[in-house]
């Protein structure tokens, strides 16, 4: 963050700004506080609260996930069970390698359409 030639008048400053110059259980403490008031830092990298953040972002993650789960086959799901339950046997390689071609043909069938 600082570079490895920061002066360490540098370093004692941005210890003390992110409480690493506490003891280790106060930290812990300290951010278990934070997390049950909903406050969850500031991004090193944003400089933002991390709590603004995942509001932010958390509305294209729900929709990224209808999607996938709306894109799904339903009829597909006991055919998933039966694999996982009958493991390395021939009916779940049968079924991996049928699921493996159908990846396979979707996403060589947007090629096309690129």
């Amino acid at each position: 963050m600082l570079g490895e030639g920061a002066p360490a008048a540098d370093l004692e400053a941005t210890r003390h700004a992110y409480g690493l110059d506490l003891p280790l259980g106060q930290q812990y403490i300290n951010y278990w506080k934070g997390v049950l008031h909903g406050d969850l830092g500031t991004s090193l990298r944003y400089n933002q609260s991390v709590s603004k953040l995942l509001a932010q972002r958390y509305p294209y993650t729900l929709q990224l996930t209808l999607a996938a789960l709306g894109g799904r086959d339903p009829a597909f799901d006991p055919a998933g069970v039966h694999s996982a339950l009958h493991r390395n046997h021939r009916d779940d390689r049968l079924i991996s390698v049928v699921s493996l071609f159908g990846l396979v043909v979707s996403q060589t069938s947007r090629w096309g359409r690129s």
